[in-house]
């Protein structure tokens, strides 16, 4: 039971990983407005906003987003780095490189890495022998990254 807790600990990274990249794009998106904002409808007043204008308007509407979100993405970051540590703190390289391909890696966009990639990255082989080697270093990894994290995922120090 205790490494599905750790397995859907792990699994949430690339959730995270999305969620953070979608922050950041919507970040870059408003500090571009505030070099490269929409010109608004002539009102037919002889003063329009000026390009200063728009992008002081750009720029307070960039940092008041940062203000915003700023603290839903340090959460996000933390719980990143949370994982991050945890597969670090592995004294055995090959667990921590097979974790690291299968959940922090990913695969084609915010996906877990598959098996047989996850076996040709390790052992330079996807063959059946080499599915079954990376499977059981898999579940060893999960049950040493289990005895290092509590019931929370924090991790324990030794």
């Amino acid at each position: 039971m205790g490494t599905d807790r750790v397995k859907e600990w792990l699994k949430s990274y690339q959730g995270l990983k999305f969620e953070y990249d979608t922050w950041a794009d919507r970040l870059e998106l408003r500090e571009n407005a505030q070099y490269l904002p929409a010109i608004p409808d002539s009102d037919g007043s002889k003063h329009t906003p000026g390009r200063s204008d728009r992008m002081a308007n750009a720029t307070l509407r960039r940092m008041e987003f940062e203000d915003e979100t700023a603290e839903e993405i340090a959460e996000i970051k933390a719980k990143m780095k949370a994982i991050e540590t945890a597969i670090k703190a592995l004294p055995d390289p090959m667990h921590r490189g097979v974790l690291i391909q299968r959940y922090i890696v990913g695969f084609d966009g915010y996906n877990l890495k598959p098996w047989k990639p996850v076996a040709m990255q390790l052992y330079r082989d996807d063959g059946d022998a080499a599915y079954k080697r990376v499977q059981n270093l898999h579940r060893s990894a999960l049950e040493s990254l289990e005895e290092i994290t509590d019931e929370e995922n924090n991790l324990l120090l030794r």
